[in-house]
């Protein structure tokens, strides 16, 4: 069943994420970090965007078999 649309309204804050397909790593080593924090600031110039980022985590999963 499809997601509901989602409620926006102006000066809203949104929560965005990125998810590799299937549960994949999008980060293999450093430099896929410093790119992606790269294409953000470049966005953000090209576009014109009226956005602030407030705070941002990159996160690396990793399966250590301990989950129960």
């Amino acid at each position: 069943m499809p997601r509901a649309a989602r409620v926006t309204f102006e000066n809203a804050f949104h929560h965005v994420f990125n998810r590799g397909l299937s549960k994949q790593d999008i980060f293999h080593d450093a430099e896929d970090y410093r790119q992606f924090l790269k294409y953000m600031s470049e966005l953000k110039t090209k576009y014109h965007y009226d956005h602030q980022i407030y705070a941002y985590v990159l996160i690396c999963f990793r399966d250590t078999g301990d989950s129960q």
